[in-house]
């Protein structure tokens, strides 16, 4: 056999960590040092590294050895290398405070708002080296999952098809936005009546390659005087609501949120439809000690 894969054949992982110390002191008598070598086998060890990748690693300069352009592109090379071995024989934990690693999740909007916000806060504080790498919920989500490319994702209660996993995290129901002021807030009679006689914005909500309304409020009776808005974005409502005579309904953990933000009045819906919100991943980061970690954080 010729190429990589034929000289990988003569290195070992003691051999790749000598070249990790090697690239971090300069020095090949430091190196052995550092893995208690003597200087015979430090140099046996570092022949071999120069054989396999083809570079002298260390050149004798004016002011002593320093190392190749080869050697410094490789530091970070063979730091992932080293920690990705690492990860292969974790013990029983998983130090959130040294970890390096991202995280890929996928979710919405309402996910971003309802659980992402007070996670990207813990991991700050707990993991200052670990990435949450936030991706839109979308039909390869459960592709990625099981490939390997998400890590988990954030979704209602939908159908999962075998080999996925779900925890619920809480349940939602809908409430209705509107601004201070408001001239239903000061009328009496069946707030679903006071909602229907005024002026409509829609949430839109992807499915099956489209995009469809979101048909709370028909479900309740409520069947709207003028729709005037359509959109399929919670983060851009609202400023809308709050300067317009506009009705909005929306899941309530999010209005709340929402209402925090922009001055806005929360309107609870009697006999409400609720739902299921969880976190899915797939079977084959079920027992990876990171995903325990992250998912234990998520489910708090």
């Amino acid at each position: 056999m010729h190429g990589p894969d034929a000289r990988l054949d003569h290195l070992d992982l003691k051999t790749l960590r000598m070249l990790a110390a090697l690239l971090d002191t300069g020095s090949i008598t430091r190196s052995g040092e550092m893995l208690g070598l003597s200087q015979p086998a430090a140099s046996r060890a570092v022949e071999r590294l120069r054989r396999a990748l083809g570079d002298p690693l260390l050149i004798r300069t004016s002011k002593g050895y320093a190392l190749t352009a080869r050697a410094e592109a490789l530091k970070p090379l063979v730091a992932d290398a080293l920690a990705a071995l690492g990860r292969m024989f974790e013990g029983d934990g998983f130090d959130p405070a040294a970890a390096r690693r991202t995280f890929h999740i996928a979710a919405t909007d309402y996910g971003s708002v309802t659980v992402l916000s007070r996670l990207a806060a813990q991991v700050a504080r707990k993991a200052p080296g670990v990435c949450l790498d936030v991706v839109p919920f979308g039909s390869n989500t459960l592709s990625g999952l099981e490939s390997g490319a998400l890590d988990c994702a954030l979704d209602a209660d939908e159908d999962l098809p075998p080999d996925f996993h779900y925890r619920e995290l809480f349940r939602d129901d809908y409430a209705c936005l509107v601004r201070r002021g408001h001239p239903c807030l000061s009328k009496k009679g069946n707030i679903l009546e006071r909602i229907a006689a005024s002026p409509q914005a829609t949430m839109m909500y992807p499915e099956g390659g489209r995009m469809l309304p979101d048909e709370v409020l028909r479900e309740l009776g409520v069947v709207p005087v003028v729709t005037t808005l359509r959109t399929p974005y919670f983060m851009s409502t609202p400023w809308m609501i709050a300067e317009t005579d506009l009705v909005i309904c929306v899941p309530r953990r999010v209005a709340e949120r929402l209402a925090s933000v922009a001055g806005l009045e929360v309107l609870l819906l009697p006999n409400s439809p609720s739902f299921s919100f969880r976190l899915i991943w797939h079977e084959r980061v079920h027992r990876d000690l990171g995903m325990r970690w992250i998912r234990n954080l998520i489910c708090l």
